[in-house]
């Protein structure tokens, strides 16, 4: 239509593609594991969500204009040009908390996340694009899964702020998507299981059998409560050195909690003698129509999700505490970062996860059952069974300072002792190995070298108080041993090598000691939105002053920086403009996202070489698993 057709005259018809904003796109070629005529040559194309309600499939390269399979071919493409877009059910009529395509507030705006699978997947066996689960559809096809696994590639999407949508496709044929499961917060508030297998959930028996473990998923619920936990049935042991927090069942597809995230994150777990393909996903809490999670209640979930089926394996909530004397909580309900998923012993299989909180913990999750890895015996614990126990973060942020914060601001985070509260975490969590680490504090050294460390910024939030707040970015060692841990656990009177009131509450502070952190001051009002990313012993992030609501063009002023951090020394660089995206490291070049566009630079010269410590980790995007870490003595990752 022309613009004086238009609804509304203020609507512009020049836009071909929404904003991408939070999400980072994946680019996905040939196949290691789908191989075999004509996948060995199957076209590249990227795939990116945007805030106009869509995912994009854009031709990048190859695939010739013969390319066929499944009976689609793909013609005369010219480099950028979309092949598709796919709307999310939800995003049709405002699902989730989203006004949907009829009040222009679709959105898919999250990274995507493309990984090849091997699982026993449903087959469109007759080609019409659409998975046929009961007879009913065609009396005489049954294309559900048959028990015999086969690689294909998938996608996992998400929508952001467009609400609590996951979605997974399969684009083993770029030409062809299969939508392979579709989960949504609010509709998805059951226990219904399809236990004859018939591809419906009408019969009788349908439902959670709480003596049948494949019918539900584990529910921890975390709480900050005086006992440490609330009140639930049964106990499991998830290590030999704690018992679990109480845990309770839950449907296979209940996600009523389920809200928004910008990111996700896929990783495998050994289980009997197969691999099992997960999706993690930590999001801020809905309340939709659970008694449980009253209206306004604030916190962070996580769920582990099987990327082949959309069935919940657990869920991890925990609900924020920290006060105003009026009882309002600090923390808001804001999205969390994208977790960290760590295989801590190097078999292949995902052992924890990593999520920071609004309220400024990094938890340290159990990946196969979930629970909290620190969920520990107090120190004035009683004899059994009796016991105290109570749930800590891995690692608290410190209390922020807001200098120079007008008085109004600092209502919003002064808690009821008159104290602040922690500083938010808020980047999506990055990863990677350390031969070297600064020379001071001296502990670092015992700490973190040759471990795996999680890296986490802070203070990406709207609050204005956060313009008045340094950020910081930490970097933590993920292992278990002593003494990076600490000694004792809270007490409530006296105890050996503990100074009531003066020590840290490792309730609030976590269990980590702080000399055990690598910490990164930056600037007033300086906050981290992007991934920081490890590569040859350096960490290397943008960060972003102001905020990031309304129409960015209007504080095109505030700047950012680009932070190259070594262990001897820690080098800053105007953008020019703020940057909510990490740093992308590609062949000899930075490239960063900027409020303004794309930049480039060359890649310092001591930044390049060869061994797995000199490599960047965790891309949002891998193709194939693992793909961020080569095996070691391969050449460098282009």
């Amino acid at each position: 239509p022309a613009t004086n057709q238009c609804d509304d005259y203020r609507q512009s018809n020049t836009a071909k593609l929404g904003g991408v904003d939070h999400g980072s796109p994946a680019i996905v070629g040939p196949s290691r594991y789908v191989t075999g005529p004509p996948w060995d040559t199957r076209p590249v194309v990227a795939y990116v969500g945007s805030r106009d309600g869509m995912l994009h499939a854009i031709y990048v390269s190859g695939g010739g204009n013969s390319w066929t399979a499944d009976g689609m071919t793909l013609g005369n493409r010219q480099a950028g040009e979309e092949l598709w877009a796919f709307i999310p059910p939800g995003q049709i009529c405002g699902a989730g908390g989203s006004g949907g395509l009829f009040s222009n507030d679709a959105k898919v705006d999250a990274s995507v996340n493309v990984i090849d699978v091997f699982g026993d997947f449903p087959h469109d066996q007759n080609n019409d694009g659409v998975i046929d689960w009961t007879p009913n559809f065609d009396p005489n096809v049954d294309e559900r899964p048959t028990g015999i696994k086969t690689w294909r590639t998938v996608l996992l999407g998400a929508v952001g702020e467009g609400g609590s949508e996951l979605f997974a496709l399969d684009v083993t044929n770029p030409l062809k998507p299969i939508l392979l499961w579709h989960v949504s917060g609010h509709t998805e508030r059951d226990d219904r299981w399809d236990a004859d297998g018939n591809g419906s959930f009408a019969d009788a028996g349908d439902h959670l059998n709480p003596n049948d473990p494949k019918t539900y998923a584990l529910k921890w619920i975390d709480s900050a409560g005086p006992s440490g936990l609330s009140a639930q049935n049964g106990v499991t042991v998830v290590s030999p050195s704690s018992p679990a927090p109480p845990n309770s069942q839950a449907g296979r597809f209940d996600y009523r909690n389920l809200y928004r995230t910008f990111g996700t994150a896929v990783g495998k777990l050994w289980e009997g003698n197969a691999f099992r393909y997960v999706a993690y996903v930590a999001t801020n809490t809905a309340d939709f129509m659970d008694p449980d999670t009253p209206l306004g209640y604030k916190g962070i979930e996580v769920f582990a999700i099987d990327l082949v089926t959309g069935q919940k394996i657990w869920q991890w909530q925990r609900r924020y505490a920290r006060a105003t004397s009026e009882a309002v909580v600090v923390a808001d309900n804001a999205i969390p970062g994208r977790p960290a998923l760590a295989d801590v012993d190097v078999d292949g299989s995902v052992d924890r996860i990593y999520a920071g909180d609004i309220e400024g913990h990094v938890w340290e999750l159990e990946a196969h059952r979930g629970g909290n890895m620190n969920y520990l015996e107090s120190a004035d614990s009683l004899p059994a069974p009796n016991q105290k126990f109570y749930s800590f973060p891995l690692f608290g942020t410190p209390r922020m300072t807001a200098t120079g914060a007008p008085a109004d601001s600092l209502d919003l985070v002064t808690l009821a002792d008159g104290t602040l509260a922690q500083q938010p975490l808020t980047s999506p969590t990055g990863m990677g190995r350390f031969t070297q680490v600064p020379s001071t504090p001296a502990s670092l050294a015992t700490h973190i070298p040759y471990h795996l460390s999680i890296l986490q910024g802070t203070m990406g939030v709207d609050w204005d108080v956060a313009n008045f707040e340094s950020g910081n970015l930490f970097v933590m060692p993920t292992y278990w041993e002593l003494p990076s841990r600490r000694g004792y656990w809270y007490t409530t009177g006296p105890q050996a090598g503990l100074t009531v009131g003066t020590d840290p509450d490792p309730r609030a502070f976590g269990v980590l000691k702080s000399e055990a952190v690598w910490t990164v001051p930056l600037q007033l009002g300086e906050r981290i939105f992007g991934m920081p990313r490890v590569v040859n012993n350096q960490i290397v992030f943008t960060t972003a002053k102001g905020p990031f609501t309304g129409d960015i063009s209007e504080s095109f002023l505030d700047v950012g920086n680009l932070y190259i951090v070594k262990p001897s020394a820690t080098t800053t660089e105007s953008i020019g403009t703020k940057s909510f995206g990490g740093v992308l490291v590609f062949q000899d070049k930075l490239v960063m996202s900027t409020a303004t566009g794309i930049k480039a630079k060359a890649e310092p010269a001591d930044m390049q070489g060869g061994g797995p410590s000199q490599r960047p980790f965790n891309r949002s995007t891998p193709v194939i698993f693992k793909t961020w870490e080569p095996p070691i003595g391969t050449q460098r990752a282009q």
